[in-house]
């Protein structure tokens, strides 16, 4: 041991080594070339602190893993075979361009923590870690991802994740600190992937298009009957995982082909749509009931009030009053504060270069603090 310490030559730096072996797959029986979509013999060149635990062979169809195509059809879809063997190729890799977490949402009994649970077998107990979504960012939890090689949440609360940079910078795969309690902080890049699963959708306190464009969705929309449960099916699929995760593989290099799109599909694009408009709630208020004029004058009370009138008319979360007018302010350069009359006459606070559109229902001054 005191060798080990002393002397440079005998040690080794794993993290160097994790970098130089990015494009290649360590597995039980060999080493898989992601770019060569083969196993190639360079044990010797690269050094490795983990196996995951297939065998790879090439040319294996789905229909070589019939229990697995039978999911498929019966939890996501074939529209969704795809992304999905992408995902679990992805988590079993060392790439970390793709900067994404993989969210896998849907309603219960639909298998989620069945495929998941046979990701973590391929994997290893050991280098996997399960924090869930809403802590993940903490300085605790953030302790826990060294040398991991995926975090699996398999439940995902309510509760929003309060750390947005934090949540970026790690699923960049950004430097970071992390310490358990009572320990000095650790700096270190995180290179592990993340994936969350639950029946609720993964919340944060400040929303924005960064973060939705760091998420890959699986939708798992299918039900299964009471009666049609097959409580061996994660056996069964544990039994196939060498197809599985050999398709998997496969897969990689077509991603890395269309640079890191893992193909999400139409159902799953929908939901992000609907996420990014619910997240812009000021922008469309504006697009649709106010526009830009040279001399249009518009009290700030009475702009806000009438955004909240159609937030509610469209089941819209309205935002601060504040940040409300910081995207007004930010919707176009011609728009600048000012004081503006209000309905008796009097000088407000308002926004000049910006009005109502013609024959639109404007709140007044009294709605303000409806």
């Amino acid at each position: 041991m005191k060798r080990l310490c002393y002397m440079p030559e005998l040690q080794l730096d794993l993290i160097s080594e994790f970098w130089k072996g990015q494009m290649l797959v360590n597995l039980s029986h060999g080493v898989y070339d992601i770019l060569r979509q083969e196993l190639v013999p360079v044990r010797g060149k690269f050094k490795f602190d983990y196996v995951i635990n297939i065998r790879y062979r090439p040319r294996f169809k789905l229909d070589d893993a019939p229990n697995f195509k039978h999911y498929i059809e019966t939890s996501v879809g074939y529209d969704q075979l795809e992304c999905l063997l992408r995902v679990l190729g992805y988590c079993i890799s060392s790439l970390t361009k793709g900067r994404k977490a993989f969210v896998f949402y849907g309603i219960g009994r639909t298998g989620k923590s069945t495929i998941l649970n046979v990701l973590e077998a391929a994997i290893g107990s050991n280098l996997v870690s399960h924090e869930p979504f809403h802590t993940m960012s903490g300085e605790r939890a953030k302790a826990h991802y060294e040398g991991k090689r995926c975090n699996i949440s398999r439940e995902t609360s309510t509760r929003p994740n309060r750390n947005e940079e934090s949540f970026k910078s790690l699923v960049s795969c950004e430097f970071t600190t992390g310490s358990e309690k009572y320990e000095k902080q650790r700096d270190f890049v995180a290179t592990l992937s993340f994936v969350f699963a639950g029946n609720s959708d993964v919340e944060f306190t400040f929303m924005d298009d960064a973060i939705l464009d760091r998420l890959v969705y699986l939708i798992f929309n299918k039900t299964i009957p009471e009666d049609e449960i097959d409580l061996d099916l994660e056996e069964k699929l544990l039994a196939e995982k060498d197809v599985i995760f050999s398709l998997a593989l496969d897969s990689l290099k077509r991603l890395i082909m269309d640079k890191y799109d893992f193909k999400m599909s139409p159902i799953a694009q929908e939901h992000i749509k609907h996420r990014r408009y619910l997240i812009h709630s000021a922008e469309s208020f504006l697009d649709e009931k106010c526009k830009l004029s040279e001399n249009g004058r518009v009290s700030k009370v009475v702009l806000y009030a009438a955004y909240t009138v159609f937030c509610k008319a469209n089941a819209l979360k309205p935002e601060s009053r504040n940040r409300f007018y910081d995207k007004v302010r930010n919707y176009d350069a011609s728009i600048t504060d000012g004081r503006v009359p209000d309905s008796t006459g009097n000088s407000v606070q308002g926004f000049c270069g910006i009005s109502f559109i013609s024959g639109e229902c404007q709140a007044t001054d009294d709605e303000s603090d409806e």
